[in-house]
């Protein structure tokens, strides 16, 4: 069986460039945090069953975001229950409706898992390739000892800024964090500090990513670590349900409990957003200021419950290949599902009580499950180091 990366020797180790892919920037990133990622990875596939694994690996290897991010979501998942002692058969016949399933998951009981992956709802049309590499020109003219930056567009403007109007506010930013705090923060699970700045009638948000502790006080280096990704005005809700609705109509007819686990590629999706999708959004009554629940989710309609044969959502924000060791995706359960997920499963989860909704915690970490060290695969500020470093 071929392998998910090619064989060769890597020299660069330069951030992700301006229109590279997430498949090609991973397989030439040099340096060992890269190196771990990739080995992990290959030998997640190479147990994937053979009679599935060129699919796979033909769609992990593509250039299109929705099929190389479909297709690790696919393999993370096959790996976590595979890692959790259950047996996974990959697109099993069903008895019943139109398709297969992505999994079949025996343990004391029998389940069905449905992969999809959801991008935000952007209107592309404003894409322009010409006028947004003149604002990463701008912000790699900005300087920080301390830090990369990661890029979403939320908003390509028609103006061009000068480029002091672009530095000056960066700069200051990147120059009020401290690199440590950031840092440890990171190594914890918690996102990087986030900004959103506007220039002209731009908008755009910058990630900080800190450099290796022993690699900062250099400001002459090239700020844009990563990115751009295009994220919008977001409509995360919204397209969230309709991805479930979609995968709930092709599998509502199988004989066990149904699982749609998504993978949220939006790095704005919170729980906020997902509690909304399933159980219906917020809203305030005028007269007396009660906060109260619209029937407009995917599980609680103007009609009743729905979605009955959706034993639970399983939801991951921000989960690529370099942070599973970080956080688990959440498991939302059907309070009226047909059938019960009896299955005790190591995810955080979130569940309704007294008509309230309660989250609770993991039950084992990522990191003991799959089998990899806490700090696997290496100081985050080390990404971008040259090799030998």
């Amino acid at each position: 069986m071929s392998p998910l990366f090619d064989e060769f020797e890597r020299a660069d180790a330069s951030p992700a460039k301006y229109g590279e892919d997430s498949f090609h920037f991973l397989n030439r990133a040099a340096g060992p945090f890269w190196s771990a990622v990739r080995d992990e990875l290959e030998r997640w596939f190479q147990v994937y069953p053979p009679a599935h694994a060129a699919d796979l690996r033909n769609r992990f290897r593509s250039r299109r975001p929705d099929q190389h991010w479909a297709a690790w979501w696919e393999l993370y998942l096959f790996r976590v229950f595979t890692a959790l002692g259950f047996e996974v058969e990959v697109h099993p016949e069903v008895a019943n409706g139109p398709g297969r399933p992505d999994f079949r998951i025996r343990g004391e009981q029998t389940f069905y898992v449905e992969a999809t992956t959801v991008f935000s709802g952007i209107v592309e049309d404003g894409r322009h390739g010409e006028r947004e590499s003149w604002i990463l020109y701008a912000l790699n003219e900005a300087k920080s000892a301390n830090f990369f930056v990661w890029v979403h567009f939320e908003n390509v403007g028609a103006e061009r800024p000068r480029i002091r109007e672009v530095v000056a506010p960066v700069e200051e930013w990147l120059e009020s964090l401290d690199p440590e705090v950031v840092a440890a923060s990171m190594n914890t699970g918690q996102r990087p500090p986030m900004r959103s700045f506007g220039f002209r009638d731009w908008r755009i948000r910058l990630e900080a990513l800190p450099k290796r502790a022993d690699a900062r006080g250099d400001p002459d280096h090239r700020l844009v670590g990563a990115g751009p990704m295009s994220v919008g005005f977001v409509n995360d809700r919204e397209m969230l349900g309709k991805a479930l609705d979609r995968k709930r109509r092709r599998h509502s007819k199988v004989d066990a409990p149904l699982i749609l686990a998504v993978l949220g590629m939006s790095p704005v999706l919170d729980e906020e957003d997902v509690g909304q999708a399933l159980f219906g959004s917020e809203a305030v009554v005028i007269d007396s200021g009660q906060l109260i629940r619209r029937a407009d989710g995917f599980w609680r309609t103007t009609r009743g419950p729905s979605a009955r044969d959706v034993s639970a959502v399983l939801v991951g924000a921000a989960i690529n290949p370099w942070s599973i060791t970080l956080r688990w995706p959440r498991l939302w359960l059907n309070p009226w599902a047909n059938r019960t997920l009896q299955e005790d499963l190591p995810f955080p989860s979130a569940h309704v009580e007294a008509e309230r909704l309660v989250l609770t915690d993991e039950k084992r970490p990522p990191h003991e499950v799959l089998g990899l060290p806490p700090d696997w695969p290496g100081d985050p500020a080390s990404r971008f180091d040259a090799p030998g470093d």
